[in-house]
């Protein structure tokens, strides 16, 4: 846990060619949180690349040096600087599996700064937000297996993954031998992974992007914008429109 004494500054920008990240070292904590597009940075003395893809962010402690720039056009981000009583060297991150809880919980976080609420109100939901950070370095990694390491090169390929049988191919394996180690692995058929690999894919796009929905089906590997819509309403019991709006609500 890391205790928040005061928030000193909170606000969002756009990070392009001109406007860079940094270089700098701060005396604070600073939370850098992407909420669109990539950016790469480079922290500390050994320049450790760091390249985070929205939504996701990073806690810097203070005394890191750290530098970094927008991948592609412009990236927009938000800072966050904060004190507190714990020491720290370490830089954290959000796993995954959280990312766009936390992106929702900054959006809040955002807007309650903008309002000017109670410190004591902003200093809570900053602590919330903290607890989803964790020292990758210290977490216990299982060992990567054959079709994890098929799932993460379907995730990077997802426009052309048509269906099971191409992640089966990214395996080595035949597509029944495939789906019979998927289910002992996972518990559930590999059709509906690869269904739900489509559709949080979506919500990213939906979340951090501007992108129109035919645009977004062929990015998560659907032939018709019709079909994403169906698939998305069934499973997340409101249409792509409703969630987008949903997610920029505090924007």
């Amino acid at each position: 846990m890391i205790p928040v004494t005061t928030i000193l500054r909170q606000e969002t920008g756009r990070f392009d060619r001109r406007f860079r990240v940094g270089p700098v070292t701060w005396d604070f904590w600073d939370l850098l949180w992407l909420h669109e597009e990539r950016l790469t940075l480079k922290l500390g003395t050994d320049a450790t690349k760091l390249e985070l893809r929205a939504p996701s962010g990073v806690l810097i402690p203070p005394g890191t040096h750290f530098r970094g720039s927008a991948v592609g056009g412009a990236a927009i981000a938000s800072v966050t600087h904060f004190t507190s009583t714990r020491k720290s060297k370490k830089v954290l991150l959000v796993p995954e599996s959280d990312r766009m809880h936390v992106t929702n919980l900054m959006q809040l976080s955002l807007e309650c700064a903008r309002r000017n609420e109670p410190m004591d109100r902003r200093i809570r939901l900053l602590t919330t937000i903290l607890d989803c950070f964790a020292d990758t370095d210290s977490q216990p990694q299982d060992p990567e297996t054959r079709l994890d390491r098929a799932w993460r090169e379907a995730a990077i390929r997802l426009s052309e993954v048509r269906s099971v049988s191409d992640v089966a191919v990214f395996a080595g394996l035949a597509e029944s031998t495939f789906r019979s180690a998927h289910r002992n692995q996972f518990g559930s058929p590999a059709g509906k992974h690869l269904q739900q690999l489509r559709l949080s894919e979506a919500e990213r796009y939906l979340a951090t992007t501007g992108f129109g929905l035919t645009e977004i089906a062929a990015l998560v590997g659907y032939a018709h914008p019709e079909t994403l819509s169906a698939a998305f309403k069934r499973s997340r019991a409101r249409t792509p429109g409703e969630f987008r709006r949903w997610c920029k609500r505090f924007a």
